[in-house]
């Protein structure tokens, strides 16, 4: 893995940007990791509006209700990461996200001018954690922490909220993504960090 350039002896702690070309507003790619429940039902409203969805799961037999919806299955978290404007998050805990983030190569994969949507519910801390070190590896891609409301009833009608923190380039990369999934997005524009 390229950890940066060398400047003056010492490594710079950033990743090295993957080749090809930056993403596009709008290019209607998406990768969802996390295909339980609530990442299931995400896809297949990504897919139902016609967005190019790929979804990767750890339990491979979890993606086969989103695979016959039309997704395209990954064999890695990064694979699934690699050609996506928007990657979302969809993951039962903080350490599960934080696993799959950087050590399961998603940070690397991503390509330039992507977000990562982080849409588990792991809490803002958790988030804020992600989006720093996110930041500091890949200045090139975005974060924005994107938990929804009514995830109770995602499944059948779709959640009634996301609220969004993030920067304000983030919004057009990610709006055809979160209408899909849900009736309404709630713009806090701010970048997340921790205090």
């Amino acid at each position: 893995m390229d950890r940066g350039k060398e400047r003056g002896g010492r490594t710079t702690g950033r990743l090295a940007a993957p080749k090809g070309p930056a993403v596009k507003t709008g290019d209607g790619r998406v990768a969802v990791l996390g295909a339980g429940v609530l990442g299931s039902a995400v896809c297949r409203k990504l897919v139902a509006a016609g967005l190019h969805t790929t979804v990767w799961d750890i339990s491979p037999s979890v993606t086969a209700p989103p695979k016959d919806a039309g997704v395209t299955v990954a064999a890695s978290p990064a694979q699934a990461a690699q050609h996506a404007g928007v990657v979302i998050t969809m993951l039962p805990t903080a350490g599960a996200a934080q696993s799959v983030i950087f050590d399961g190569g998603v940070a690397e994969a991503l390509v330039p001018g992507a977000v990562l949507a982080q849409m588990s519910t792991i809490g803002g801390a958790a988030s804020a954690a992600i989006a720093d070190r996110l930041d500091r590896l890949r200045p090139d891609v975005l974060f924005v922490d994107a938990p929804v409301s009514g995830v109770d009833t995602l499944a059948a009608t779709g959640p009634l909220l996301i609220l969004a923190a993030g920067p304000l380039a983030a919004e057009p990369v990610v709006s055809q993504a979160f209408s899909a999934i849900c009736r309404r997005t709630v713009w806090w524009t701010r970048p997340v960090r921790s205090a």
